[in-house]
This record gives C-alpha cells, sequence and structure tokens, in this order.
C-alpha cells in the first residue's frame, strides 16, 4: 500500500487524490484500492453508476451538498475524503449512504443519524478521556482514522445550564466534522439531567451518555458515577430524567460489571429493564480502576441477557482493547454491537481506520508534524485558557519508532511556551525557521451558552 508522502508540516489524510488516482482507499468487504478516476467515473472499486462531473455525483445522486441513496452492492465505503465537491468521511450502510459526513461537517438531513441502530456494525467508538478527547484531539482522531461515534469528556449536569462555567462549555465546544457526537453527563440530581439533556439536545450531539461508571473514589464516595451501580433506585430517576429532557434524543449508560465485586445479571438486568438505546460495559469493577484485566465473558453474558430477555438495547464492550486487534473480532467473539476503545489511541493513533496503514509506518517528519498541528490547533482553541503544559501528554502518542525520539521528547518536555515548541519541531522537522501559516478551520465550532453563574465547590472536582 502506498504511505503517505514524506513532507514535513504537512496535512495527511487518509484516503488522497493526486494526478487523477484515488490513493489508500478500502471497501470493507470489496478490497478495493489505488481506485482510479478517469473521465469522471471511478473504476475498479466495484461502485457503479456514480459518475462524477463539476465536483457532482450524477447518477449517485449528490446533490446541494447531500447525498441521496447511492447503490453499493456488497461493500461500505468509510473513510472517503472529499474536498471541493468529492465525498469526505461518507459512509455506505447496507447498500445506501447515510449520516453522510461532508468537508463542512454537515450531514444527511441536518447532521447526525437519529438512533444508534442506524450506525454501521461493529460501531467503533473513542471512549471518553478526562483531559484528552476535547474538540483538539478529536479532530486529530478523525483525520487520522475517524471512528463511527465520538464522546465527549464527561460534564457536570450540575453546570448545565443552571450554574454554567467555562470548563462546562470547554468540554461541549465541537465541531460539527466530530459528528455524530455524543455528550455525556455526570451527577446525582435528576432536575439537573433533564435540564442538561434538553441543553444538549439543542446543541448538535447525536445523543446523551451517563457516566455510571467511572471509579474514582472522590465522585463516588459521594454518590456519583460508579455509586449508582448501588443505588439503582436513583439510577432509574437519572435515566428517566435525561430522556425527559432530551426528546428524541438517544439515551445510553456508560458503565461497569460492579463496585467491589461483579454484579452483572442484577446490574445489566436492571438497565435492560430501563430500554437504554445502549450500554457501554467496561468489563472490570470499579475498585479493580484500570489495575487487572478486563473480563470480556461479563460484556458477553449482558448480551446473553439482552438477547435472551428480547430488549432492544445495543451492547458495547470496552476494556483492554490493544493495538492490532479488529473490533469485528470482539462483535464475532463476544457478540457485542460495537467496541470502544480509549488508550490505544496512545499506542496507534491509526487504531480506527480500515487499511492497513499504521501511525508506526509514518515518517518521522509525518509524526513531527501531527506534534506541531497539534500544538497549533490547542493555542488557536483555546488560547490563554488553555495550559501549554497540557500537550506534554500527547508527546510520546505522536513522538516514537525513530533515532532520536528520546531526545526530542526530552527537549519538548523543557519547553514552556508555544513560541520555543514551534522552534523546537520545525528544526527538528528540517524546516527553516519561517514557519508556515497554519490554515484556519473550515468551519465554526458549535457555539456553546455563555457562562453566567459561578461553579460550586462540588464541581470543582
Amino acid at each position: 500500500m502506498k504511505q503517505p508522502p514524506d513532507r514535513a508540516l504537512s496535512y495527511l489524510s487518509h484516503s488522497h487524490l493526486r494526478d487523477g488516482h484515488f490513493h489508500d482507499r478500502h471497501f470493507h468487504d470489496g478490497n478495493a484500492r489505488s481506485s482510479h478516476v478517469r473521465d469522471g467515473r471511478v473504476r475498479d472499486n466495484h461502485v457503479r453508476s456514480g459518475h462524477v462531473r463539476d465536483g457532482r455525483v450524477r447518477d449517485g445522486h449528490v446533490r446541494g451538498g447531500r447525498v441521496h441513496d447511492r447503490p453499493v452492492r456488497g461493500n461500505r465505503v468509510r473513510s472517503g475524503h472529499v474536498r471541493e465537491g468529492y465525498v469526505r468521511d461518507g459512509r455506505l450502510d447496507d447498500g445506501h449512504l447515510r449520516h453522510d459526513h461532508f468537508r463542512d461537517g454537515g450531514t444527511r438531513d441536518g447532521g447526525t443519524p437519529s438512533r444508534w441502530t442506524e450506525l454501521p456494525r461493529p460501531i467503533r467508538i473513542l471512549a471518553p478521556m478526562e483531559g484528552v478527547t476535547d474538540t483538539v484531539f478529536r479532530r486529530i482522531v478523525a483525520e487520522a482514522g475517524r471512528p463511527d461515534v465520538f464522546f465527549t469528556e464527561f460534564t457536570g449536569a450540575d453546570s448545565l445550564p443552571d450554574s454554567r462555567r467555562p470548563s462546562a462549555l470547554r468540554r461541549l465546544r465541537h465541531y460539527p466534522v466530530e459528528r455524530p457526537l455524543v455528550a455525556q453527563i455526570w451527577g446525582n440530581r435528576p432536575e439537573s439531567y433533564r435540564a442538561a439533556a434538553s441543553e444538549i439536545a439543542g446543541s448538535g450531539f447525536a445523543g446523551v451518555d451517563i457516566n455510571m461508571g467511572c471509579p474514582v473514589r472522590k465522585l463516588a464516595k459521594k454518590g456519583y458515577c460508579s455509586a449508582l451501580i448501588d443505588n439503582p433506585a436513583l439510577a432509574a430517576e437519572l435515566i428517566a430524567a435525561a430522556r425527559e429532557g432530551a426528546g428524541a434524543l438517544p439515551v445510553s449508560v456508560k458503565t461497569r460489571i460492579g463496585v467491589q465485586q461483579p454484579c452483572t445479571e442484577r446490574w445489566i438486568g436492571f438497565l435492560l429493564e430501563q430500554e437504554l438505546d445502549a450500554i457501554t460495559l467496561h468489563g472490570r469493577v470499579a475498585e479493580q480502576m484500570s489495575e487487572g484485566e478486563a473480563d470480556w465473558s461479563a460484556v458477553a453474558r449482558a448480551v446473553e441477557l439482552r438477547d435472551a430477555g428480547g430488549y432492544g438495547t445495543l451492547i458495547i464492550g470496552n476494556g483492554d482493547v490493544a493495538a492490532g486487534d479488529d473490533p469485528a473480532r470482539y462483535s464475532e467473539r463476544y457478540g457485542v454491537d460495537g467496541v470502544m476503545a480509549g488508550r490505544v489511541v496512545f499506542e496507534d493513533l491509526f487504531f480506527f481506520r480500515e487499511d492497513s496503514l499504521r501511525y508506526a509506518d509514518l515518517s518521522p517528519r509525518e509524526k513531527i508534524d501531527y506534534l506541531y498541528r497539534h500544538c497549533r490547533s490547542y493555542q488557536r482553541e483555546w488560547g490563554a485558557a488553555g495550559s501549554f503544559d497540557e500537550l506534554k501528554k500527547f508527546v510520546e502518542t505522536y513522538i516514537g519508532g525513530f533515532s532520536g525520539a528520546e531526545r526530542l521528547t526530552a527537549e519538548f518536555m523543557g519547553v514552556r511556551d508555544y513560541e520555543s515548541a514551534y522552534e523546537l519541531l520545525e528544526r527538528w522537522a528540517g524546516r527553516s525557521r519561517r514557519r508556515r501559516k497554519m490554515p484556519e478551520p473550515a468551519v465554526k465550532p458549535t457555539p456553546a451558552p455563555a457562562p453566567t453563574l459561578k461553579t460550586t465547590k462540588e464541581e470543582r472536582i
């Protein structure tokens, strides 16, 4: 497979159109690669009756930036990029294009899938990670190899909308290109869930997810997150309140198999009775935190309970997904409808790609480019509100696997401001000290409501 060109500080995408050819383009079951476009016609990729003229697909029905019912036989197209008239991140599911993403982030019928059931299987999800999966990193992952669904960092329900604070608005800040994006909330007050879900429903999100699994002890001691596993009565109230506020928006729960001991049958049986759209189940008890191994047999048991009860809830598995793992294998082995993965993207930023290219295959310059662009985007997005030191947690994600990587990492860790960081990365990339101007975002971020009241002590956690 042809790799991306070796150039410093360049834009990388995982489906390139150059000299009239699509490179590194994969079809799920059709194995089409290096598909040629000649005379406006797509060849050798098993897609027929899709003529391209002047940036429009004819007989495949792309009009006014929307894709309508383009047929495909036996294939699902993923991660197909389009710029200035070409399809970007359009997905084919069961023979028809649905929830198709475009350069401006818009999607068919206004934005996002209306239900979890509309997503391709197995569903691939980037896990919410505190202090990591903000809008900047989500867009980096979207470029590198996008999952089917993104989640926000978890946001206190009490902070929306009654006691808004800047950090809550920051967590919900997003661009349409990140959709479908699910907003995750936490707390233990039904009235706050109702109001927060209502706020989320009008802000372009694809769903509301309730965190009932975070194992952080200072939260659990106050009855939040994983503590709800042992408080099903309150959990039921919170789910009902979120559903009331969310309206037609899907409501899901992310949780664990227990607090100190597994209680899969009791807890998952209870959640299934709530008729949630989806349950993401991490195969550890809260007491384990991230220690030990995730018990995927417990996740499989949740699937059995769902099937035996005839519930329509999707079961998403989570825990210990490693680089090189294929989400489809988890689906085949454990019966899950999808896989949520988080830490694996630190090992391989290209984990969610469906072709064979891995992040380790990139040249040193291309890896430096990713870190450079993350720094640039972070500075542009957050300005003085973002601490430069926060970027240091990402260095080993981007830098590694080449001679001098450890030295560059050490030097970056010693840098204290953006300008010094840019000079360092440019020097290592072999560029002159004259920097190119970074392009502005193609779209403006979805605005969040302005903060009004001061934060409470509990919300500073």
